[in-house]
């Protein structure tokens, strides 16, 4: 061991987002910046603008009918009590349309340009990024304070976590309430679980993704009652403040139209596929840069990506299925929805990494032994939570590896493993550690 008070997984998680971390700045320096516009989203007059878009559209109170918003009523009203700390001279200025906020950038009416409006960016990611830095210290506070501290500081500096802060994008604070849930679903300490189930529901109203995160609770250790009553509490919750959100604005009469612009905003165009991650923007992608290397044209790509993300999610469910009912270790369960959960949307971009972050600190809590499956689950996670990137780079074939490419690759690769390979096969063929604690290759 690199650090005696790690242990493994925990030491090469924080070496390696050291390194990456040493690696990034060096970049910056040596770029004097510019390195930024590859790292961060890559339209330098859009940073911030997934917060400011929120906040206009709740300064004009119709965020559905009138800018087409696709967040749920909880995140809208969320975004409404932040408006209510912006002075009047900046309020009036907004535009009542989303075209016309867009429109307002790098000109001296832009929103990022205002003071009140980047302090209250500040609090929203401080706060955002508070609850993950407590939730990871409380899950390791075993470790010591400076190691749980330094697994927060890690959680933080992830590609996701980045991402998100550029972008201002809610699903950060999202991904650390989901957090205290993974954490402490199963804790002995009722009062710990009835926080962490209430922090799903807040998750979930804010951003849907986490609802998916429901299904860790199906793994045979409540009975079916109980199951009932909680799954029960929680939905009631959630609906209760979902329709008390969209009273802020114009009541009922606001749902059917947050359900045509989510399904519209998921349904949209994937030509800017070189963020997406869902697996239709996945399938686009590779279709067409066969084309461009082949001149084979494969028509009906939507149809394609349509059966290939059919065929994803039934073998992650069934993955997820076997997982629940032979009570393997729950980040493996975690890992399956999670999956599942980025490929479903259309529109999964950079941020949506941030689901994996848990479950990477759900396997490295859990301390497995070193085999080929633990060592797979562990690759493959650190490749979508790590703060690495790359530029476009040319191989002799013509083709292009960025950080992108790679993150789809491992999508994919992450789909095969769970539905080819952990479902046939427990690992027990090959045992890497020995009673002293050495790694040895064992064919048993």
């Amino acid at each position: 061991m690199v650090f005696g008070f790690m242990k493994k997984y925990a030491n090469i998680y924080l070496i390696s987002t050291l390194i990456c971390l040493v690696v990034l700045i060096g970049h910056f320096v040596s770029s004097h910046g510019e390195y930024g516009k590859y790292f961060f989203w890559r339209d330098e007059a859009d940073t911030g603008m997934d917060f400011v878009n929120c906040l206009a559209e709740a300064v004009g109170g119709d965020p559905y009918s009138g800018y087409g918003s696709s967040y749920p009523s909880v995140a809208s009203a969320y975004f409404y009590s932040l408006q209510s700390m912006l002075p009047e001279e900046v309020t009036s200025t907004i535009p009542r349309t989303h075209d016309d906020v867009v429109g307002l950038r790098r000109t001296p009416l832009d929103l990022r340009t205002h003071q009140s409006v980047l302090m209250l960016l500040i609090l929203h990611s401080v706060l955002s990024a508070m609850i993950i830095f407590c939730a990871v210290i409380y899950k390791f506070r075993n470790y010591g304070t400076l190691p749980a501290m330094a697994m927060g500081a890690a959680a933080i500096s992830s590609y996701g976590c980045i991402s998100a802060l550029e972008r201002g994008n809610i699903i950060l604070l999202s991904s650390g309430l989901l957090m205290i849930f993974l954490f402490g679903y199963n804790s002995p300490d009722k009062r710990i679980r009835v926080l962490s189930y209430l922090c799903l529901v807040l998750a979930s109203c804010i951003k849907m993704y986490p609802a998916l995160f429901a299904l860790m609770l199906f793994d045979g250790k409540r009975s079916r009652k109980s199951l009932a009553i909680t799954l029960s509490c929680m939905f009631l919750t959630g609906s209760g403040l979902t329709v008390a959100a969209f009273q802020l604005f114009r009541g009922f009469k606001d749902i059917p139209v947050f359900v045509s612009n989510l399904l519209c905003f998921n349904g949209g165009s994937c030509d800017d596929i070189i963020y997406r991650y869902g697996m239709r923007g996945i399938v686009e992608h590779f279709v067409t840069e066969l084309f461009k290397r082949t001149d084979i044209l494969l028509l009906h790509k939507g149809t394609i990506g349509s059966v290939m993300l059919l065929v994803a999610v039934l073998g992650l469910g069934f993955s997820l299925y076997m997982h629940l009912r032979h009570h393997d270790g729950p980040y493996m369960a975690a890992f399956d929805i999670a999956l599942i959960a980025v490929l479903v949307q259309t529109q999964s971009s950079d941020y949506t990494l941030t689901l994996f972050i848990p479950v990477l600190l759900m396997l490295i809590y859990a301390d497995p032994s070193i085999d080929v499956i633990s060592i797979g689950y562990l690759a493959l996670l650190m490749v979508f939570v790590l703060l690495y990137y790359t530029r476009p780079l040319s191989d002799p074939y013509g083709l292009t590896v960025h950080h992108a490419d790679i993150v789809q690759l491992a999508l994919l690769s992450s789909v095969g493993f769970e539905i080819i390979v952990f479902n046939h096969w427990d690992g027990s063929l090959i045992d890497f550690s020995s009673q002293d604690g050495s790694i040895t290759g064992t064919v048993l």
